[in-house]
């Protein structure tokens, strides 16, 4: 199979890993001709032709590229075939490129400012985007990813309010999530988890 290039929020190692299913190491590759842009004002990176380079990454894992493949459809990018340069000399590879409804490049894209501003919250709705691999096309995802972010942002805001005081002395232990289920997402999202959890009475 061929290789994909990543760049822009893909090489935030721990979006990889939630979208990819596993821990991947990439190998270091560079797209010249080319730059990461802010897509208009989205809280995502695009790519686009421009003057430089764009120094990313190569995977070469099938089960990864499938599940990769799934988010980005959500998002509305598909495969195109690209020549990078590594360690070995020049190689064929597929990158994810924006469709016609991702927005037109807008300033130039830093992963840094985006790991601040958006990082966590994209975590969040990658945590849901996946949740739904092997259900639903990318297609399908594409209409529920502005829901997917909506409830991403709202759990981060969330996180941040203040908590409200503890009633009593609470007993002691982790909370383990046995199952989660979503029976209804639409506009709307409902999801249903399991838990395990300590008793006041010890059990």
């Amino acid at each position: 199979m061929s290789a994909i290039f990543l760049y822009g929020s893909l090489l935030h190692a721990p979006l990889l890993e939630l979208v990819a299913g596993a821990p991947i190491t990439p190998r270091p590759a560079t797209l010249a001709g080319h730059g990461v842009f802010w897509a208009g004002t989205e809280s995502y990176p695009r790519i686009a032709e421009s003057a430089g380079n764009i120094e990313g990454a190569l995977i070469e894992h099938p089960e990864a590229v499938a599940r990769l493949d799934f988010f980005e459809g959500g998002y509305g990018y598909s495969l195109k075939t690209v020549t990078v340069e590594t360690e070995e000399g020049p190689l064929a590879a597929l990158v994810y490129w924006p469709g016609e409804d991702v927005p037109a490049p807008g300033e130039p894209w830093s992963l840094d400012a985006w790991e601040r501003a958006y990082g966590e919250m994209v975590l969040y709705a990658a945590e849901e985007a996946m949740a739904y691999y092997g259900e639903i096309s990318a297609t399908e995802l594409a209409q529920r990813m502005p829901g997917i972010r909506m409830r991403a942002h709202s759990r981060v805001l969330a996180k941040s309010a203040s908590p409200p005081p503890a009633l009593g002395t609470l007993p002691s232990g982790s909370v383990e999530t046995e199952v989660i289920r979503r029976p209804y997402t639409k506009f709307f999202s409902v999801r249903e988890d399991d838990l395990r959890h300590p008793l006041f009475d010890g059990s």
